[in-house]
Parts: C-alpha cells; structure tokens; sequence
C-alpha cells in the first residue's frame, strides 16, 4: 500500500521501483493521469477505481461505475415498458455533459425520441427554470435526473409542479448510496439501473460484524479487483511482467458488484439491474443478466 497523500505520481514511483506489475487504484482520474506515463514505460498495468472513461487505454484499466451504463439500461428498460418519449435533467458540468451524450445516445438505439433536455445549476430556482423551459416542448412520458439520489429527491416535488405530472422518474447509478431514497413518498415508482447490492449486502454484515461501522459502497471495488488479481495472477510467475491481456477476458469475471468485464478501450462493462423505488423498499423491476452471453 502506498500513500498518494504527498502526490501520486512520487508514490507510483515508489511503487515501480519496489518491484510492483500491478497497481490497483488511484481513486481520481487525476491521479492516474499523474502516473500513466511511468506505469506505461515499466510496462506495469493500473487498475483505476475512477469512473472516467477519458483516462482508459494503454496500460490503464478504468473499474468505477460508468454513468453511460447505468443510463442505457435504464433507457432501454423504459422503452420495454412502452415509454418513448423521453426528457432529461442534468446538472452544469463534466458528469452532466457526459449523460447528456449517453442520453442522446442510448435513447435513439433504443428507438425512442428525445423531446427535451435541460441543464441546471445550483439551487431550486435552477432547476423550476429548466423545467419550465421543457413545457414548451413535446410532452415526455419518463425524465432523467441525472444527479444524486439526495437532488432527486429534491428535484422530483418540482417537476411534479412544473409540467411533468405523471412522467416516470428515472435515475443513475448515483442512486444506490442513497438511503432516504425509499422512504421519499415522491420518489415511487422511479427507476435507476445499478450493480446488484444482493452480495454487497452479505459483504457489509460481515463487515460490520468485524469493525462495528459500514464499509463505504466504493470499498467493493477495491475488494473486486483483488479478487480478480488473484485470479489472473495463479499462473504468473512474480517478477515477469503482469499478464495484461488476461484482463480482457470476454467472458468477464464476478466480483461483489456482479459480473464485469474490460472492453477493448479498458473500461469496465457491467451488467446491471433496474431497481424500483417502493414504499419504503426497493424491488429489482429487471434482474442483471446472469453472462455477457445472455
């Protein structure tokens, strides 16, 4: 383990130097870009817990969840239930730009229609202009918020109000941290696709049987890319260089957060559920497929 407290690129350094072919982490995209070049020339593969897919290629292998597949699975779940009218909410900036292209993108191979997408800043007063900015538009049958589950919350009351009465609410993978979200009587019914919390679940009992405190959601992926170190690494003999190409095996690997594979460009594809917001639960409305061959 080494701290990137005194800067990534000196403890990548350290890391090399020591012997490492592998690094797992950093967290921020940031912070691989700081060391993908020193990685690279030793040859030594990093698997990233960032969810930006801009830093993946070479020797960097983005794990973190990817905006564009949670909301493609739940684009294309929406228009099996018959939805094909679609508006979108997303907030100023990066993550905001990147799901207004998924958006876009996943809602025209799904055959369906864009009829209004807004972007927002700070504040409810935000938010009630871009809404009100959508009723002059077509009216649409499901609106993506793409934000936290926290602002959904708060956003929902508002589009209610503004012209999007009986619109289904549709969601993120930024959603399944958020605990208050069953318990908000405005958001049943919403959809959001996610990994599956059914071995997450199992992980933090155990958890916090041994330390008393829940483990942070994130931890999963740490715990994930161990797993699959060990599993790549049985044949490898310790001082050649990491099997790199072992990492883009086709039929994926299983992990806490379901199956997951790395594509071509190194960021990791998943395969998620849609969860349903109830009355104070939240229900799988479509399961993750069990394979990448389903």
């Amino acid at each position: 383990s080494y701290d990137t407290a005194l800067g990534a690129q000196a403890a990548a350094q350290r890391a090399i130097a020591d012997g490492n072919r592998l690094i797992l982490g950093p967290l921020l995209g940031d912070d691989v870009v700081a060391i993908a070049a020193a990685a690279n020339a030793a040859r030594v593969p990093i698997i990233s817990y960032s969810n930006d897919v801009g830093i993946a290629g070479n020797n960097v292998f983005v794990m973190g969840y990817v905006p564009a597949q949670s909301i493609d699975r739940v684009v294309r779940h929406a228009r099996s239930q018959g939805i094909t009218r679609f508006a979108a909410l997303v907030p100023a900036g990066t993550y905001g730009q990147r799901a207004s292209s998924a958006m876009l993108a996943s809602v025209k191979a799904a055959g369906g229609t864009v009829v209004s997408m807004q972007s927002y800043g700070a504040g409810n007063a935000a938010i009630t202009a871009a809404l009100k900015k959508m009723q002059g538009d077509t009216a649409y049958e499901a609106i993506l918020i793409a934000d936290s589950g926290a602002a959904a919350i708060r956003i929902v009351p508002l589009i209610r109000a503004n012209g999007g009465t009986d619109a289904r609410i549709l969601g993120t993978e930024l959603w399944n941290t958020e605990r208050a979200l069953p318990s908000s009587a405005a958001m049943r019914g919403a959809w959001f696709a996610s990994v599956s919390d059914g071995l997450y679940r199992q992980y933090a009992a155990k958890y916090r049987a041994q330390f008393g405190t829940d483990p942070f959601r994130l931890s999963t992926l740490g715990y994930d890319s161990v797993l699959l170190t060990t599993r790549i690494a049985r044949d490898w003999k310790p001082g050649t260089p990491f099997p790199m190409d072992r990492l883009r095996d086709e039929g994926g690997f299983i992990g806490l957060d379901g199956a997951f594979r790395f594509n071509r460009a190194g960021v990791a594809e998943r395969l998620l559920e849609v969860q349903q917001v109830g009355a104070g639960t939240l229900t799988v409305a479509s399961p993750a497929p069990k394979s990448f061959a389903d």
